[in-house]
């Protein structure tokens, strides 16, 4: 890479950075609309190694970056794209005046507006039934997959095997109910769970309940490392951490949400290492350890949407192959893009590798399909079209609001690493849009149902008003 481009690359995120800035102390609720909330994580995640990883640079077993011929024009591109977003964000200031009013709803300002009383008792019952529904599919699935052959049993007592252990503890779980009820608990059910009783433990004072919250919580997160994953027990944890702050607000719910974030870290941290244990506690294992997941998490992103678009210099954009309702409906084959760059790309696989998978971000997936600047416009066009999800949030209030809302920025975190419809399902991104939608309208049915018998209790039997105005709940009034 070249001074000019090196120098072109940090203007840009420099840009990038400032703007981001002015947006949040001038409007500190626009971190809830999705296009800003994806700028600052894509910024901060893919575009700074975009910026700063050298081309020499090589993931293990893997060709370096600069295998790609256009890799300069990918990093400005790279880096464009949160700026791109801003952008977007400035010229609509209609859609951004209703993520203010979200903002209202949730930051606890206004505890009769956040909080309505009413709601209490239903937000308990819901977090009892994710409790129970989470404990139901973490039952099944340890039915169906014998602990001692789980990936998490492989972490403890077998690390070396623990590719082939959750390869093997795939293939036994080929109930496909349970399969699909263990991937949503995982996205969807088990951080509602974590977020939901973090705020029982915060509004409810009883020791019983606070303590039966706090086992709940313990047992999701147990429960989602089954089959060995590491991030998804820290995505659980990072969604009660910002669930806990929506309650609290920033100024008393910031040392939380950095516990919640170092926490999650050292959770996968902890799992790292016991894949690498010998039985005796190794500072230099440690450092090395340290390494691997900080790679993972700053680095792996881009350089996997690299590989992605590598494939496709040598064997053409991908089109509609890889988006497989689009590969149904024109009759294309169906490509696996993250499985076909794991087999093109590294070297050394052994057999249980070889249908892992090289998963890379919507974005880099929309390049190898359609090209560089065809796929940084429909990336753009794709994340635009979920600010108008805020309608999926109009009528929803009281605590499920924060939690559910907490999950939903974790999930739009999958972005990151995920194809884009992948993240819309997999991932639960367009199911927790649907669930607001359905508990809100069940909720304001029933607050307004509530306020009018109390209304009419208040008038008498015999007041001439048989009809009292209600007021509308769903605006917070």
């Amino acid at each position: 890479m070249s001074n000019e481009m090196m120098s072109l690359l940090i203007i840009v995120y420099f840009l990038w950075a400032i703007t981001v800035v002015l947006l949040l102390v001038r409007s500190p609720w626009l971190f809830l609309r999705p296009s800003v909330w994806i700028s600052i994580s894509f910024g901060i995640i893919i575009s700074a190694a975009a910026v700063f990883l050298p081309d020499q640079y090589n993931h293990p077993g893997c060709p370096t970056l600069s295998a790609l011929r256009d890799i300069d024009f990918v990093r400005l591109t790279t880096v464009a794209f949160p700026l791109i977003l801003l952008i977007f964000t400035v010229l609509t200031p209609a859609i951004s005046q209703q993520y203010k009013v979200l903002f209202l709803r949730i930051y606890p300002y206004n505890n009769a507006i956040s909080n309505p009383p009413k709601a209490q008792p239903l937000d308990f019952r819901i977090a009892l039934i994710m409790a129970v529904t989470c404990a139901i599919i973490i039952f099944a699935y340890l039915v169906t997959v014998p602990y001692t052959q789980t990936g998490l049993y492989a972490v403890f007592f077998n690390p070396s095997d623990i590719e082939l252990a959750r390869e093997e503890s795939l293939k036994l779980l080929d109930n496909i109910v349970i399969k699909y009820s263990f991937s949503y608990m995982i996205s969807i059910f088990g951080p509602l769970t974590c977020a939901l009783m973090v705020q029982v433990i915060q509004w409810n004072k009883l020791a019983l309940k606070q303590f039966a919250a706090g086992i709940a919580i313990l047992i999701v997160v147990i429960g989602v490392m089954l089959p060995g994953e590491r991030s998804a027990a820290a995505l659980c944890i990072l969604s009660a951490g910002i669930s806990y702050l929506f309650k609290v607000g920033l100024r008393k719910g910031w040392r939380t949400i950095t516990i919640a974030t170092l926490g999650g870290t050292a959770l996968v941290f902890i799992l790292t290492y016991l894949r690498f244990d010998d039985g005796e506690i190794s500072i230099n294992t440690a450092m090395a350890v340290l390494e691997i997941v900080a790679i993972r998490i700053f680095t792996v992103p881009f350089a996997t949407g690299i590989y992605s678009l590598q494939y496709a210099q040598d064997f053409g954009l991908t089109g509609m192959s890889t988006i497989r309702p689009l590969a149904f409906v024109t009759g294309v084959d169906f490509l696996n893009l993250p499985n076909e760059v794991m087999l093109s790309t590294m070297s050394g696989i052994t057999e249980a590798g070889k249908s892992g998978y090289m998963n890379t971000s919507f974005f880099f997936d929309f390049q190898a399909a359609f090209g560089f600047l065809a796929g940084l416009m429909i990336a753009a066009i794709c994340t635009f079209l979920l600010d108008f999800a805020i309608v999926f949030w109009a009528k929803l209030r009281g605590r499920i609001l924060k939690a559910l809302y907490a999950v939903y920025l974790i999930q739009m975190l999958s972005l990151l690493s995920s194809a884009y419809l992948s993240s819309m399902n997999t991932h639960g991104i367009i199911w927790s849009s649907f669930i607001a939608a359905g508990i809100g309208s069940f909720t304001t049915h029933q607050l307004r149902k509530e306020k009018l018998i109390y209304l009419l209790e208040k008038r008498g039997p015999n007041h001439n008003d048989a009809h009292p105005t209600v007021p509308s709940l769903a605006n917070g009034k």
